[in-house]
């Protein structure tokens, strides 16, 4: 599950990493080997501060975060979706998650989880402005849904009318119209 380029070789480093160090500390070195642009270091420190029994439930987030930042960095979002699923079954209520993963379900093709996260997370938070435009273009590009993909869009319009996406949500619904 590596996202720098060691597939299968990074659990078995994330273990001696975690034997030699704190969870703390294993955050912390994860976060200076990203900050150096050595991916590969970095996710090995930050998976193992996020797979260290002693790390505490802001520890894990924090190295979730950085894990999830370095592995979208490198462009790697299949890796990134490997990471977040488990801690989304753990966090399911967790709305920032969702919207991470719908998102990168939809980078990754995968427009059926898209779909379904972003209407899980439009049960939950129902003005959600950006859960409308990510849904809307899911129905869009991966289902060819014209009609539901102009009704999000306008639900988008109707809660933000002069968004940072207005002109994408008015130009797709007077182009669908028929």
């Amino acid at each position: 599950m590596a996202c720098a380029g060691t597939r299968g070789g990074g659990s078995e480093s994330a273990a001696t990493v975690e034997k030699a160090y704190a969870p703390n500390r294993l955050l912390e070195l994860g976060r200076g080997y990203r900050r150096s642009g050595d991916a590969t270091r970095a996710e090995q420190y930050l998976s193992a501060a996020l797979e260290s029994r002693a790390a505490t439930p802001e520890v894990r987030q924090e190295a979730l975060r950085e894990l999830l930042a370095t592995c979208i960095e490198s462009q790697r979002f299949r890796v990134a979706v490997d990471y977040a699923e488990p801690e989304l079954r753990r966090r399911p209520d967790d709305t920032n998650l969702m919207r991470l993963m719908a998102t990168l379900y939809a980078a990754v093709g995968d427009g059926l989880k898209a779909r379904e996260t972003y209407e899980r997370l439009l049960k939950m938070q129902a003005r959600d402005a950006d859960a409308e435009l990510g849904l809307a273009r899911v129905l869009r590009d991966a289902f060819a849904d014209r009609a539901a993909a102009s009704e999000h869009f306008e639900r988008y319009l109707e809660i933000v009318p002069h968004g940072p996406h207005a002109v994408e949500a008015r130009t797709y619904l007077s182009e669908a119209a028929p």
